[in-house]
């Protein structure tokens, strides 16, 4: 689903204008009745299109998301060596015991 950066909220009314919505519009080709995500001031709204006057698309919130920011999963990078043909067993050697 599409997410916009809006400068604006109007009560539950969002407008998405300018180059945003000449995007919307010409390379999304989004029309009334889409949904989409709006983004406020670090919080996130799912959003439905209500109406287009020609330089504006006029949203409605539908709810507010819960935005996750970080990870669940802990990522760990370690850094090997170059592997070369000569210590490639040893990388690779099982160890039985």
């Amino acid at each position: 689903m599409n997410r916009f950066f809006v400068k604006k909220i109007d009560q539950n009314n969002i407008a998405i204008y300018g180059d945003d919505y000449k995007h919307a519009k010409k390379v999304l080709r989004l029309v009334e009745g889409s949904n989409v995500y709006a983004v406020y001031n670090e919080v996130e709204y799912l959003a439905k299109i209500i109406n287009d006057d020609g330089e504006n698309l006029w949203l409605e919130m539908i709810e507010e998301t819960k935005v996750i920011r970080e990870p669940d999963v802990e990522i760990h990078i370690y850094h090997f060596d170059t592997i070369t043909k000569s210590n490639t067993s040893f990388i690779l050697k099982p160890k039985i015991r």
